[in-house]
């Protein structure tokens, strides 16, 4: 029996050039740099932002403490390039709150400022990171702008790096809207940059979009031995967000082979992370992967209250493609118990996301739901 209702699969993105490029040690040696340069020069500035941007994967808190001080000092300095980044990396910490219209606002402000001391490298960081709010509201034409325009000037500067982050992001939008074979072409020349530069969380995160690729083809094998390949090296730098993120990924695939007691326990250990680290987006994708779990089992009250609670998170911040998602999956529960009214209510709101935000996918799904 075809199963309805999808389950989330994480897509990682590549927020800036440095903050997911972070070691424990590296960070551990520039904390005691820190403490040594305690003259409140640039010097100083720069050090906060680079330590502000390097904890965005370890310990997120830590980014905005210190780009609020790298803020503080810059403004006493007069430094403005060091202020407006110091700003962008605050839009990074509400970023991953899923506050995104303040993340966004301090983007925009950081660009603003770049833009006024003819700072390409710092513009095309702005640009990039606005893309990502665009693509997290379900604004992919608008996403897709400012990482074209990001991956220009990344281009410009011969920053290999920044090219890389551009084409896998790119990709990503491609694989949102079901074109896979321009996805993966993106992902792989992204992959094939990080593997030069040996840049070991970009090639995890790419390694994971590829996984993706793979997985909405249902091909499982494939899938989960890229999924597992992105996890061994999580777990080699220490990355919570994305061990959460490899863990709800490779959970799907015992989903799919019917192990639901697995999946359950992948979901679960998934949802203690994002907990532990606070990220809202990893809680409601893992609340809600439960959610299809129970629909499984046919406890389909308890399937209700975990889509529900995922859906409370979603709306919150904002975030369209996973709304239209849960809708979808709680179409699935109402079909199953013969509440039709509620099944044709929630596919019409699915059906309309899906088309607002171009996902021929999810649209050919929810119009076989109807």
């Amino acid at each position: 029996m075809k199963k309805l209702g999808q389950f989330f699969v994480f897509l990682i993105i590549c927020c800036s050039l440095l903050e997911l490029n972070a070691q424990n040690t590296e960070l551990d040696s520039l904390e005691n740099l820190l403490q040594i340069q305690v003259k409140p020069d640039t010097v100083r500035v720069n050090l906060l932002n680079r330590i502000a941007s390097m904890s965005y994967s370890i310990e997120i808190d830590n980014t905005l403490k210190y780009a609020e001080e790298a803020g503080k000092l810059a403004d006493q300095l007069n430094f403005i390039k060091g202020k407006a980044e110091s700003i962008r990396l605050t839009g990074v910490y509400y970023r991953y709150k899923s506050d995104y219209p303040l993340a966004l606002e301090k983007y925009q402000k950081a660009q603003r400022i770049f833009e006024e001391i003819e700072d390409k490298s710092g513009i095309a960081r702005c640009l990039l990171n606005i893309g990502i709010i665009h693509w997290k509201q379900g604004n992919y034409t608008q996403a897709l702008d400012h990482y074209a325009r990001a991956l220009e000037l990344n281009e410009e500067l011969g920053n290999k790096l920044g090219i890389s982050t551009c084409l896998n992001n790119i990709g990503i939008i491609y694989r949102n809207q079901g074109h896979y074979p321009e996805a993966l072409e993106y992902y792989q020349k992204s992959l094939k940059i990080n593997e030069a530069l040996g840049n070991k969380i970009e090639i995890a995160n790419v390694l994971n979009n590829i996984g993706n690729i793979y997985w909405k083809q249902e091909n499982l094998s494939q899938a989960i031995a890229y999924y597992q390949q992105s996890l061994d090296i999580r777990e080699t730098v220490g990355d919570k967000q994305g061990i959460a993120i490899g863990l709800v990924n490779i959970g799907n695939i015992y989903w799919k082979q019917d192990n639901f007691e697995k999946a359950l326990a992948y979901y679960q250990n998934a949802l203690s992370l994002g907990e532990e680290i606070g990220n809202q987006q990893i809680i409601s994708y893992c609340i809600s992967n439960i959610g299809i779990i129970y629909r499984e089992l046919e406890n389909y009250p308890k399937a209700i209250e975990y889509f529900q609670q995922g859906l409370t998170i979603l709306e919150n911040i904002g975030e369209k493609p996973g709304i239209c998602e849960i809708y979808a999956n709680m179409v699935s529960v109402y079909i199953r118990t013969n509440n039709y009214n509620e099944a044709l209510d929630y596919a019409k709101k699915s059906l309309a996301i899906a088309k607002e935000l171009g996902l021929l996918e999810k649209q050919k799904e929810t119009y076989e739901q109807l």
